[in-house]
């Protein structure tokens, strides 16, 4: 995919050579994280698609998680390419779960009884 850096000679520039791995966090924060967060921006923008409507927001949350967890499986059994980890289950349903949470507080803050901002 970057062959074209390699043959501008740019490639030393734009990746990193040393990596440790031995690192639990750190291998979290570049493997498992950005899914995650993937996965948790995508329910907030149900959230804000479907703020009016809590059935149609937890329908699509739901699937749309159900999907990525039917991906990371997939991997388990070599039918796609990757790397099955428990990890990656454990954040996708954290990520739902902090989803519904900033579902929930997006219409405590928008009642009319209610003025205080999410901020």
């Amino acid at each position: 995919m970057f062959s074209w850096l390699r043959f501008l000679n740019l490639e030393k520039y734009f990746t990193q050579n040393t990596f440790n791995s031995n690192s639990t966090f750190l291998s979290f924060c570049v493997y498992s994280l950005p899914n995650g967060l993937w996965s948790f921006s995508a329910i907030l923008l149900f959230g804000i698609v479907w703020k009016n409507s809590i059935r149609h927001f937890l329908f699509f949350s739901i699937v749309f998680t159900l999907v990525n967890l039917l991906f990371e499986f997939l991997q388990l059994f070599n039918v796609i390419p990757g790397t099955f980890d428990f990890i990656d289950i454990l954040v996708l349903l954290i990520s739902l779960l902090a989803g519904i949470f900033a579902y929930k507080q997006l219409l405590k803050g928008d009642s009319y009884e209610s003025k205080k901002t999410l901020w």
